[in-house]
């Protein structure tokens, strides 16, 4: 059996109606449908978030620079 040579709007039309059932599927995450799962993120990849700005690592309690109650005050 050949693969079917679709076009970028059919694949698209495919994705989009997947993902509406998915959306209304009761069991979203069951393993029957992980194999449906694995193939979307073959044709549709979710694209890998960009990393947020920031100041750098953030400070906790320990690290000095923060003070809870009954610390001492300058």
């Amino acid at each position: 059996m050949s693969e079917p040579e679709l076009s970028h709007e059919e694949t698209r039309t495919l994705i989009d109606y997947a993902r509406r059932k998915f959306a209304e599927e009761r069991w979203p995450l069951s393993p029957a449908l992980r194999p449906v799962r694995e193939i979307m993120e073959k044709l549709d990849p979710k694209p890998v978030p960009a990393p947020l700005p920031g100041t750098g690592k953030a400070r906790s309690p320990r690290a000095g620079g923060w003070r809870g109650s009954g610390g001492a005050r300058p």
